[in-house]
C-alpha cells in the first residue's frame, strides 16, 4: 500500500513538471517568433529607409542638375541681352544706318528718311545716350520728323547739301548741340525743328528757305546770332520764342510773323520802314530801328 502512494506521487511529479517543461518551451516559442518578427519588420524598415534615402538622392540630383539648366539657361539670355540693340538698319526706302562704338551715326543712301511719330520709334534709339556725332551721307534727300529728338548727347551734326527739308522736331532738345550748318538746299524749316537746343549760340540760315515753321527755334535761350535771309517770306508763331537775340534784322519780303515769334528781353528788330517787320514791332511794344 506504501509503495503504490509513492509511485502515485512520483506519476503526479512527473506530469507536473512536464507541464511545466512544456510551458516554458511554449513561452520561449513565442518569444523566438516576436524577435523573429521584429527583426523582419526592422529590416523592412531599414530597407525602406534605404530606397528612400536613394530617391531622395536622385530627386536631389535631379532637383541640381534643373537648377543648373535653368541658371545656364539664364546666363545665356543675359549674354544675349545686349544683343537685342541693334546697331545697324534702314532708316528710309533707300537709307541705312550705322551707329559704332565712338558715338557716331552715320546714314548713308539716296532718297527721303522716314518720319517718325515718336523718339522711341528712332530705329537707333538704344544709342540715344551713346550718340555724340551725326553724319549724313550725300544721296539723303530729307531728315525726317523727329528723326534726332532728344538726343541730348549729341554734338556735331553734318548735313549734305543733298539735303532739302528738316522735319519737325528733327533736332527738338538735343541740348548740347552748340552748331550746325544748315545747306542751301533746303527750303523750309519745320516746327520745333530746334526748339530747347540751348547749346546753340549762332546759327545760319540758308537763303533757299522760305519759311520758318512755328517754334522753330523756341527756348534757344543760348542762341545769339542768326539771320533771316531775303528769301523767307513767312515766320510762324513763336518761332524765335524765348531765344538771347538781342537784335533781328527782318527783310522787307517777309509778309507774315506769327504771335510771339520774338519776345527776347532788350530784342531791337530792324527793318525797312513801312514793312511787316516795323508793323509787328509796334503791335508788340518791340524797339524797332529802321534801315
Amino acid at each position: 500500500m506504501k509503495d503504490h502512494k509513492i509511485s502515485k506521487r512520483l506519476i503526479v511529479a512527473v506530469l507536473a513538471g512536464t507541464m511545466v517543461f512544456s510551458a516554458v518551451m511554449a513561452g520561449c516559442s513565442d518569444s523566438g517568433s516576436e524577435k523573429n518578427g521584429n527583426a523582419s519588420v526592422t529590416g523592412s524598415s531599414a530597407e525602406s529607409t534605404e530606397n528612400n534615402s536613394g530617391t531622395s538622392d536622385t530627386d536631389s540630383a535631379n532637383t541640381e542638375e534643373s537648377s543648373t539648366e535653368e541658371d545656364s539657361t539664364d546666363s545665356e539670355s543675359d549674354d544675349n541681352s545686349g544683343a537685342d540693340a541693334a546697331f545697324s538698319g534702314t532708316c528710309g526706302e533707300n537709307l541705312t544706318w550705322v551707329f559704332n562704338e565712338s558715338g557716331e551715326l552715320v546714314i548713308s543712301g539716296t532718297g527721303k528718311m522716314n518720319d517718325f511719330v515718336y523718339s522711341t520709334d528712332q530705329p537707333w534709339c538704344d544709342h540715344h545716350d551713346d550718340i555724340f556725332t551725326i553724319v549724313i551721307k550725300d544721296g539723303a534727300a530729307s531728315i525726317g520728323d523727329n528723326a534726332f529728338n532728344d538726343l541730348d548727347r549729341l554734338e556735331s551734326v553734318t548735313i549734305p547739301a543733298s539735303v532739302t527739308s528738316v522735319g519737325s522736331r528733327a533736332f527738338f532738345m538735343c541740348d548740347r548741340l552748340e552748331s550746325i550748318t544748315l545747306p542751301d538746299g533746303i527750303t523750309s524749316i519745320g516746327e520745333h525743328t530746334f526748339g530747347n537746343c540751348m547749346g546753340l549760340t549762332s546759327l545760319r540760315i540758308p537763303d533757299s528757305v522760305t519759311s520758318i515753321g512755328s517754334w522753330a527755334f523756341a527756348g534757344c535761350s543760348n542762341l545769339t546770332e542768326v539771320n533771316i535771309p531775303d528769301g523767307v517770306t513767312t515766320i510762324e508763331d513763336r518761332a524765335f520764342f524765348g531765344c538771347g537775340m538781342s537784335d533781328i534784322t527782318i527783310p522787307e519780303g517777309v509778309t507774315s510773323i506769327g504771335d510771339k515769334a520774338f519776345n527776347s528781353a532788350g530784342l531791337t528788330i530792324h527793318g525797312k520802314s513801312g514793312s511787316c517787320a516795323e508793323t509787328y514791332a509796334q503791335e508788340n511794344g518791340i524797339p524797332f530801328s529802321a534801315e
